[in-house]
Order: structure tokens, then sequence, then C-alpha cells
């Protein structure tokens, strides 16, 4: 969503407060900071009764632009279905078996089509001058090519990453974790702000609440990769850091493969290319049930 303030300054406390106000018994888990400058806060939460609810809200005065379930979030909604679409804890196992058959099928596709020496320049020739059915075929076959190793890269990270969700999840949320509405926002603001020097020059990705008095920056490390993020724990009461993991030495899994996998270790043109690799996925994907119904029936 975009901001309706002006001004590029983010303010946490009244973000903070605004949610307590109107839900106060709420537990905030988890405060995602703005990519873009006119950009909001994302807020997770759960309410008294354990429910997991949302917030954009504003970061300039701190209103409350959209709350509730993850339905009225769509990007957090299709981020949820494609990292656990069972949506209870074992949704990583189905993504692991659909990227190992993505794999299995790229590389029994381009074993199937791989060309006898001297044919290469006719393999992935397309001749319009046949019949639908030959030539959607003809179409799979040469896209599916073209694509291969992109797909091969992008599924195989994709199967590693849903690995890692499996052997690195943390322990669920209990009654504890969480900010509680007895903290107010101005306590958060005023730790955030003794820790300017550690995220001024590249900004905080999003600040989580473990417990009720722990608090955790995570803040961007471009200087690894495009989505690693070193970690600052501080006690909440005293202002004390307990632990800070720089991220160079952050030996979670995921660290490598992800960018890979989003395209960002590429840049711009990174993206693009696993932009068109999808909408690629998905084409082939409707080619080949098309093709597989219009298989020549054989009667036993």
């Amino acid at each position: 969503m975009v901001r309706a303030t002006g001004g590029t300054d983010f303010n946490i406390a009244p973000a903070i407060d605004q949610l307590h106000e109107v839900c106060n018994d709420c537990r905030i888990s988890r405060i995602i900071f703005p990519v873009l400058m006119n950009g909001t806060f994302l807020i997770y939460y759960r309410t008294g009764d354990g429910v997991p609810l949302y917030a954009s809200i504003d970061p300039g005065d701190g209103q409350i632009l959209r709350q509730g379930p993850q339905s009225q979030f769509p990007s957090e909604l299709i981020l949820h279905l494609h990292e656990d679409p069972l949506g209870n804890g074992r949704g990583p196992w189905l993504v692991m078996i659909n990227g190992l058959a993505i794999v299995m099928m790229t590389l029994s596709g381009i074993s199937y089509w791989w060309p006898k020496n001297g044919r290469w320049g006719g393999s992935l020739k397309i001749n319009w001058n046949v019949s639908f059915r030959i030539l959607l075929r003809q179409f799979h076959r040469s896209f599916a090519v073209l694509i291969s190793l992109l797909s091969l890269t992008v599924a195989m990270t994709g199967t590693f990453l849903a690995y890692t969700l499996i052997v690195e999840a943390g322990p669920p949320l209990d009654a504890r974790s969480g900010l509680a509405s007895d903290i107010r926002g101005a306590r958060i603001e005023e730790i955030v702000r003794a820790q300017s020097d550690q995220w001024a020059k590249s900004g905080i990705r999003d600040i989580r609440f473990p417990t009720g008095d722990i608090m955790r920056l995570l803040i961007w490390a471009p200087e690894r990769n495009a989505r690693a993020v070193a970690m600052l724990a501080v006690q909440i009461k005293t202002s004390q850091v307990i632990k800070t993991v720089p991220a160079s030495e952050d030996h979670g899994l995921w660290v490598i493969p992800l960018p890979i996998h989003t395209g960002e270790a590429g840049g711009t043109v990174g993206r693009i290319l696993v932009l068109i690799c999808g909408v690629m996925l998905i084409l082939l994907s409707i080619s080949g049930v098309i093709m597989w119904l219009q298989r020549p029936k054989r009667w036993t």
C-alpha cells in the first residue's frame, strides 16, 4: 500500500500505539519496514484468542490503512501459499515435491529433445505449415529448451529453500511471544533510534518480538547479497544489546540460494528473467495438459 502522509520519515511509536489502541489485548510479532519511501509498515499481530491478523500502517502518523486476516493482503497470501500451500507447516514438503518434479521433467525433456550431431540448427525450428496439435508441440519443445537452464536454477533453489523451511523452522508462537500493549511505542522507538549507527546506512528490514521483552532488529546487509541481514537482539526493559550476529556470520541455509531464486542476485535483469521463467512455466504447464488431452487414444 501507499502511505497517505507526505515525507519520508518512519515513526514506529504511533504505529504501535495506534494498533494497541484499537486492539488492547493484541501482541505484535513483527513489523516489516517499507522498501519504498512511499510504502507503509506491515505489522503481524495476534489477538488475545491467538488469531493471526495483519495491519498496514502509515509510517508518518500511525493511521491504520488496512487491517484484517491474510485474505485482505494479497501479496502476503500469495507468498504464504508459495512457501506453505497447506498452511499447517507441512506445505514445504509439497513445495519440495513440486520442485523435484520440475527438475525431473526438465532433465527428461532435454534428454528427449537432445539432437544428434549436425542437427542443432533445426532442433528448435518451428514449422508453421502444420496442424495446431503439431504446432503446439513445437512451441512447447522450443520454449521449454530455451528456459531450461533458468527453470532448473529456479526449481533447484526453490526445492532447497523449502528444505530450509523444514529444518530451520522455529518453535511455534506461544502466549508470551509478541509485544504486549503495556509497552509503549515510544520505548521501541527509543531503542531503534539508539541503534541508528547500526542501520542508518542500509536500513531496517523488520523488527521481531520473539518474547515480550526481547526485540530483534534485522538490518539489511547488501555487502553480502541482496537478501542478507545482520541481527541485533535487544532487551526492551534495559535497552541492553544481548546478541549481535553480523551478516557474514549468518549461517542460515537460505542466505545464498534465496537471492538466486528470486533473481535479485542478478539485479533488475535477474528479476526480469525469473519473471519470464515463471510466466513460461505457467504456459508450458497449460500446453502440456492440452497436449496430454490431445494424445491419440489407443484401443485395447
